[in-house]
Parts: C-alpha cells; sequence; structure tokens
C-alpha cells in the first residue's frame, strides 16, 4: 500500500502547481510584490493557524497526539514578524480566511485525524518558503526581521520535514481515515488559493 505522505504528495500535486502560478506567488517569485500584500498574507495566517494550532491542543485523536507537538507551531513566528512590521495582527479576518477557519473548526469537531491534512499543507509550505526567502529578503531589502515565517526552520528545514514525514507514514491508519486526511489537504489547498488570490486583487494598482 503506497504510504499516506505519497498519497497526499500525488493527491495535491496538480493544486501545488496552480497555487505555484496564482498572481500572488508569481509577484513574491518575480520580487514585485507589494509589501502590503506581504503583511496581508501574514496577518491572515496568523488568524489561520492561531485557529488550527488551537484545534490541534484539544484534539482527543491518538494519531494528531502522534504528531503535533510544541516546534511544529507557526505562530510565534507570524507574531515575531508582525511586531516587526508594528501593525496587529489580530486585524479582522478576511472572508476567504473566515471560510478556511470555519472549515478546520468543522474537521476539528469531528473528532477525527482529519487536521492533518491541514497541517501536512502548512508543514510542506516551509519548503517553498525557504526558497523564496532570498527572493523576500532582496525584495524588501530585509535581513533577517520581517522574515521568521518564511525563514522556517532555517538550515533544519529539510530534516525537520523528513522527520514529520517518516512520523506520519508510521501512523496505523484505515483506509477511509487516510482518504479524509488527504481531502482535507486538497480543501486547504483551495482555500490558500482564494486566500491568497483575494489579498493580492485588494491592492492598489
Amino acid at each position: 500500500m503506497t504510504e499516506l505522505m505519497e498519497q497526499l504528495r500525488q493527491a495535491t500535486g496538480a493544486q501545488h502547481q496552480i497555487l505555484e502560478k496564482q498572481a500572488f506567488n508569481q509577484a513574491l517569485l518575480n520580487q514585485n510584490l507589494p509589501l502590503q500584500a506581504y503583511i496581508a498574507q501574514l496577518q491572515q495566517y496568523c488568524l489561520l493557524l492561531d485557529v488550527l494550532e488551537s484545534c490541534l491542543d484539544k484534539q482527543a485523536h491518538e494519531a494528531v497526539g502522534q504528531i503535533w507537538r510544541e516546534d511544529l507551531r507557526k505562530t510565534p513566528w507570524l507574531r515575531e514578524d508582525l511586531d516587526f512590521f508594528q501593525t496587529r495582527y489580530e486585524l479582522p479576518a478576511l472572508p476567504a480566511t473566515q471560510d478556511f477557519m470555519h472549515q478546520i473548526q468543522h474537521l476539528a469537531a469531528s473528532e477525527t485525524a482529519d487536521l492533518l491534512g491541514v497541517l501536512y499543507v502548512f508543514e510542506g509550505s516551509t519548503l517553498g518558503a525557504s526558497v523564496l526567502l532570498p527572493l523576500l529578503q532582496k525584495n524588501y531589502s530585509f535581513e533577517q526581521q520581517g522574515t521568521a515565517f518564511y525563514r522556517a526552520y532555517g538550515s533544519n528545514t529539510r530534516p525537520h520535514w523528513q522527520a514529520f514525514k517518516a512520523q506520519m507514514n508510521q501512523l496505523t491508519l484505515d483506509a477511509t481515515q487516510q482518504a479524509a486526511i488527504i481531502q482535507a489537504a486538497q480543501q486547504s489547498f483551495t482555500h490558500i488559493g482564494t486566500l491568497l488570490e483575494a489579498i493580492y486583487t485588494a491592492q492598489p494598482a
């Protein structure tokens, strides 16, 4: 049977490619993303991840308990970045953010392992972030401050991902549980794409 992480990779591969081609990420890649759009992403991600991490903290499912731990928490990075920009990360959530938060809360209420699909997407994003980090620093003339979320685990980002991958593959889950996690990951990619589009299109021309 194909390992869970390989199933997730295959099931979300097309969505990942589409997301990379979205205007927000293309602007980031081309070093012309407006600073306000970058800050807006940090703000909305902080709101999202605060809900996700809170739900993971409270989730009693055994599989979640085997994976979720303190060093996977990302809100401290986001708050560090937003403090640098001296902006409030408690700003109202955009409609797209609200929809995603409601989806996370819905998954949490089921008391299943489905939240691991959402966690997979955000944990995987640290790999791409490490590639984009030098572009961000060059575009905005940043060094370290303001990029904690994109720095992720620093030089340990790939080893951290490999450890996460191994732990996910070691979970004892039936086919139905795995399918639900995969669906949650696919839904998360859809929500993120909608959110980044909303952030980018809201910027002044």
